[in-house]
């Protein structure tokens, strides 16, 4: 018979963790960490400073390893995740980062309009709450004319990172009325849209500005 032995989670599976363990959002993600112990130790999961009772995670531990299945990983499933071993002989711990990446939130809003006039209109807009985890690369702004439901959206220009998040659309009919919608991308895609109020393509607004400079 096997003498009693204390749960052990070695320093070097425990650098192993040094960095995150990244997965796109959608896919599924395992977590192992070999341990060791007599007799076998029971593992307790917990992230956000709460145990892991979730139905959705499946933990287990067997042949050595302790484990935590987590199936269609959410963004919202990102964070620190501790692991605690324990057994009649004592216990032994270790943190785990996971990092899922996603594509990005709507761009900030509301959408706001900058400048307008019978011959131009500007729009801006703020960054995503959040970027997925991942570098944004670019938004891209489209427009169509508001009351004509057959028209498709126009893909009018993109702002890359570094600039100011508006866009100016030139070549506008005055006394029309215009909407436009902006998108954020990151390597994954794109994030929902954005959309802006009916805007109207009139000397009004920029008379009105004026008036408060």
């Amino acid at each position: 018979m096997d003498s009693p032995e204390p749960p052990v989670i070695s320093d070097a599976v425990k650098q192993s963790f040094a960095e995150p363990v990244t997965c796109h959002a959608g896919e599924d993600l395992l977590l192992k960490v070999p341990v060791s112990g007599i007799p076998r130790p029971n593992a307790v999961w917990s992230t956000k400073g709460k145990e892991i009772k979730d139905p959705r995670f499946e933990a287990a531990v067997a042949k050595g390893v302790a484990q935590l299945s987590i199936p269609e990983a959410k963004r919202s499933d990102s964070g620190t995740y501790h692991i605690k071993i324990q057994n009649s002989e004592g216990e032994a711990e270790a943190d785990i980062t996971v990092k899922v990446t996603d594509v990005p939130s709507a761009p900030g809003g509301p959408m706001k309009t900058l400048k307008a006039s019978s011959k131009a209109l500007t729009v801006g807009w703020a960054a995503p709450s959040d970027d997925g985890g991942m570098h944004i690369t670019q938004y891209v702004v489209e427009r169509k004319t508001c009351g004509d439901e057959l028209e498709e959206w126009t893909r009018i220009g993109k702002v890359f990172p570094g600039e100011d998040l508006k866009m100016t659309s030139d070549h506008v009919d005055k006394g029309t009325s215009y909407k436009f919608r902006v998108s954020a991308h990151n390597s994954l895609g794109s994030s929902p849209y954005l959309e802006s109020a009916d805007i109207l393509a009139d000397d009004k607004f920029s008379k009105k500005q004026s008036r408060h400079q």
